[in-house]
This record gives structure tokens, C-alpha cells and sequence, in this order.
């Protein structure tokens, strides 16, 4: 067999090309399923003055479509800034005008000798005998338009052209008075015009959810809501990078990771990782994955899943007794594709099936299984599940359902679908 590599360095060199679980995506060609709204994004980034907001859910693949864009628009590498709870205004602004300066935090000692200092507009430059200058953002940001005109002085520090700026993780903040300190700076930055666009991320099932009426009424934002990958989608990141390998992944593998990632673009990377990996250690034999190839991707992919995702499932099936029951109970709240389920359909059409492949367990009556799903919404469990009207079930984090489909498939219980 002829392959593109001859070595496990190039193997490693290409595979990390097209699959990336670890990584975010900057590029069109391997954003599969998002070719439609890269469009409206670049289209919506051309129009002056406008910013972009993209929220949805965890593991969805936010980053990954903002930072595509803002390269794509820019034309280059997009300064990124990312937010956390202990943000502050200050804090971001001079995020931000640090990464449009392309600003280093460490400098050589050498060039630190003999500086002078002299201001610039807002911004106080310090110069070095060797010729080389640094900008410094003011210590504190007293106003909202001091905030404007540094990002402005930065920007044209930056060069000519329009510039995207990625602003990642806003829902992490936790002071209103940031997330109403930043809806103002976006306002201020519209009426003086800089050549200057944000795009912004957050998660979240609606923009208000993650920044209330702070951004959302606000005139020169527009909001896109991620949606999950189609099938087709997820196809195609495995497909692709087989292709480019000269490697073979089989139908029914390709259906099975559709169906366990739920439509998460990470768990189509993660266990596409791993399974290539797999064929790797046998190429020189065969280039196809075997079953046992996939068995043991999954099982790797569990490994290496994130840890808050292996935590909280741990968590809320440990228990000193009953651990199977629970465990159980979301691997049927999971089984098929809709994310918010009735008590007796999860019953009859789910857990009544997933029991069938337990030879040694014996299915719990209805009223003992209610008691389960609704302990799982309990603290005493994380509150893995929310329970919704009328004995409607749903996970607190859809992503979760992908971390409990690749657990099922490791204990032998395909958790299939009600469509394809």
C-alpha cells in the first residue's frame, strides 16, 4: 500500500491538518457544515460598523466559526482576547489593544535600558537606545471613551485595512457592570467609525441568557446561534482526512460516530483521533478500521475526553449503592436524538431497549426509574438532568450526552437513533 507518509512524525503532520479535538479551527476547508453561515458572518463582518455575536452550546464549535471568520475577513491571523469570571473592563480593553499591537509581555533586558518615555495621543510609548518602542495602555481605564480612543490609537498602530478581533467566552463574566461597561464601548466604537469589527462568542441557548439586555437591543450587533453539524458534516471531517491519509473507514463506523457525537464537532475529532491512530499501529498490514479499532478509539476517547465532562458523569453515578441504575437511567435519557424527553418515553422506547443488551440486570419498574431520573437532577448527583414540565427530562449540558453515548458504546449498548 502507498501512503502519503513515511513516517510517524508525517502521519502525526497530516492527521493534525484535518482533525483537531483539542484545537480550534481557523480555516474554511475544515469547518464541515458551516459553509452557509461563514457566508452571512463575512457578509455581515463587511457591513460598516458591524459586530457579530456567536452563542449556542458547549462543544459546538463557537471558537472555532469566529476565529474562521475574523481570519477570513481580516486576511490574517485575528487578535484573540478571552474572558473569564474575574474579567474586568480594564482588564479587556487592554487585552485587546495588546493583541492588535501584536504587544509582547516579555521584553529583553537590553532593551530596557536607557528608555525614555514620551506620550502618543492616549497611548504612552517608551523608547530604547537600541530603537525599538513599546506601547503602553493607561494602567486604568477611567472611561468608557478613553476605552474607545486606545482601541482606536491601537488599531491604526496595527496598519491599514479593516480588523476583526475575536472576543472569546463572554458568558464567563460575572459582573454586570463589565457586561454593561462593554455594550457601551460597542455603541461608542459605531459612532467614531474605526475599521474595526468584534466577534464575539459565548454559550448559551439565547443571546439574553448570556448578557441579559446588555448587548442584545444593541444597534450594530448581530447575533447567529450555532446549531449542532448535520450528519452529512460529520461524515466529513472523518472522510476527509481517510481520504488525504489513504486510509478506510467503513460505513457502519462512520454512522456509529455520527450517531454518538450527538452533532458535537469535538467528538467527531476526538474519537476520529483516536481511530486513526489505530489503524496507524497496522497500516503496513491493512489500511481499514476494524472493529476493534473503533472499540478501542472509544475507549481512548474516554480517556482523553475533558475532565469536567468525565467529572460530572462520575459524580452523578458513584454512588455507594444503585451506581448501575443511574448510569442506566442516562444512557436512556441519551438514546435518541431529541435533547428533551418524557418520563414514559424514555421508559418504553429507551431504557427498556438499553436493558435488553444488561443480560445480568433486571429492568426497574417505572415508578422506581422516575425516582432515578429525578435523582439525577438532584445536587447529590451535580444535577446532571433538569426536569422540565410535566416529567420532561433534558441534561443540563447537552454535550454531556455525547460523553455518556461513548460510555454506553465502550459497555456494549449502542445508543442508536431515531432517524438518519
Amino acid at each position: 500500500m502507498k501512503y502519503p507518509f513515511r513516517s510517524e512524525e508525517e502521519f502525526a503532520g497530516i492527521l493534525k491538518q484535518y482533525i483537531r479535538p483539542a484545537q480550534p479551527i481557523d480555516t474554511p476547508d475544515l469547518l464541515q457544515g458551516r459553509d452557509q453561515l461563514l457566508r452571512e458572518l463575512g457578509r455581515t463582518l463587511h457591513s460598516p460598523g458591524m459586530h457579530i455575536f456567536v452563542y449556542g452550546e458547549r462543544g459546538v464549535g463557537k471558537t472555532s466559526i469566529a476565529l474562521t471568520a475574523a481570519k477570513t475577513f481580516g486576511k490574517a491571523d485575528p487578535p484573540y482576547v478571552g474572558c473569564d469570571e474575574k474579567s474586568t473592563f480594564t482588564g479587556i480593553v487592554t487585552d485587546i489593544c495588546n493583541e492588535l499591537m501584536g504587544q509582547k509581555h516579555l521584553k529583553n533586558t537590553r532593551d530596557l535600558k536607557g528608555t525614555a518615555g514620551f506620550n502618543i495621543g492616549v497611548l504612552k510609548a517608551e523608547g530604547s537606545l537600541s530603537g525599538n518602542s513599546v506601547f503602553q495602555v493607561p494602567e486604568h481605564i477611567t472611561s468608557v471613551n478613553l476605552a474607545a480612543n486606545v482601541i482606536i490609537e491601537s488599531v491604526q498602530k496595527r496598519g491599514p485595512g479593516e480588523h476583526a478581533v475575536v472576543i472569546d467566552e463572554i458568558d464567563r463574566i460575572e459582573s454586570d457592570d463589565v457586561k454593561s461597561q462593554f455594550a457601551e464601548l460597542i455603541k461608542l466604537l459605531h459612532d467614531k467609525r474605526p475599521p474595526l469589527r468584534f466577534v464575539m462568542c459565548g454559550i448559551g441557548k439565547t443571546l439574553d441568557e448570556i448578557i441579559g439586555s446588555h448587548l442584545s437591543a444593541s444597534r450594530p450587533i448581530t447575533a447567529f446561534e450555532l446549531p449542532h453539524i448535520s450528519f452529512d458534516a460529520r461524515w466529513k471531517i472523518i472522510t476527509n482526512a481517510a481520504d488525504r491519509l489513504s486510509m478506510v473507514v467503513p460505513k457502519e463506523f462512520l454512522v456509529r460516530v455520527s450517531q454518538i457525537s450527538d452533532g458535537f464537532p469535538y467528538y467527531v475529532h476526538l474519537i476520529g483521533e483516536n481511530l486513526f491512530w489505530q489503524i496507524y499501529d497496522h497500516h503496513t498490514e491493512s489500511n481499514a478500521a476494524s472493529s476493534n479499532d473503533f472499540h478501542e478509539a472509544i475507549s481512548r476517547a474516554i480517556a482523553r475526553a475533558e475532565a469536567p465532562l468525565r467529572e460530572a458523569y462520575t459524580f452523578a453515578i458513584q454512588k455507594t449503592k444503585n451506581s448501575a441504575d443511574y448510569e442506566e437511567a442516562l444512557w436512556s435519557t441519551a438514546h435518541l436524538t431529541h435533547f428533551e424527553r418524557q418520563l414514559k418515553d424514555i421508559y418504553e422506547r429507551s431504557y427498556l431497549p438499553v436493558m435488553e443488551y444488561r443480560k445480568d440486570r433486571t429492568p426497574l419498574p417505572i415508578e422506581k426509574f422516575r425516582t432515578r431520573l429525578y435523582s439525577l437532577c438532584s445536587p447529590t448527583h451535580g444535577s446532571i438532568l433538569i426536569r422540565k414540565r410535566n416529567s420532561w427530562y433534558a441534561f443540563k449540558e447537552n454535550v454531556l450526552r455525547g460523553y455518556v453515548r461513548l460510555i454506553a458504546e465502550r459497555n456494549k449498548v449502542p445508543l442508536g437513533s431515531d432517524h438518519f
